[in-house]
């Protein structure tokens, strides 16, 4: 696992035409602005599609939105497939309504591939209170018969304020 997202790193690098997006700034993007100004607003339809078929259980949308190989490294370590995590949810039990929040996008461009980074806020509306996670989240995409397909989806859950190496 560890060569394969090597083996995406050496390729972007190899091919690098760098574009950096925060928060929705276009400003912030270089290189061919046009065509990396248009595959990011592309590549932010396909998350927040992403996410409103994952909140409404929309598994057939889900199911387009990506390919049957797409990686999801789930914040507790766990791989699924787009299959497995279909399933997951088929079979989950009570949906807590939930709002969600995307922000601090940072996009990195070159040949077919994409990775995007966002900061994924959501609020889970429990019946006696509110359950707000935040997750640092790292999409990896490549350009397939012309369409950007999420490859790899890495988070992890926000746990402190700062990092330490301290063992604990």
């Amino acid at each position: 696992m560890k060569y394969i997202f090597l083996f995406v790193m050496v390729s972007i690098l190899g091919c690098l035409n760098p574009a950096k997006k925060e928060n929705d700034t276009r400003s912030e993007l270089t290189g061919n602005t046009n065509s990396t100004y248009s595959d990011s607003v592309q590549i932010v339809k396909i998350i927040t599609d992403f996410f409103r078929a994952f909140d409404d259980r929309d598994l057939q949308k889900i199911e387009s939105l990506t390919i049957p190989s797409t990686q999801i490294i789930h914040n507790n370590g766990i791989t699924t497939n787009t299959a497995e995590m279909v399933s997951i949810i088929n079979e989950a039990g009570d949906w807590y309504p939930r709002t969600r929040h995307l922000s601090g996008y940072h996009f990195y461009f070159g040949c077919d591939l994409a990775v995007m980074g966002v900061t994924n806020e959501v609020i889970f509306s429990l019946p006696k209170k509110k359950v707000e996670e935040k997750y640092k989240e790292t999409w990896t995409f490549q350009k397939i018969n012309g369409e950007w397909k999420p490859v790899r989806i890495a988070y992890s859950k926000l746990t402190a304020d700062k990092h330490s190496e301290e063992v604990k």
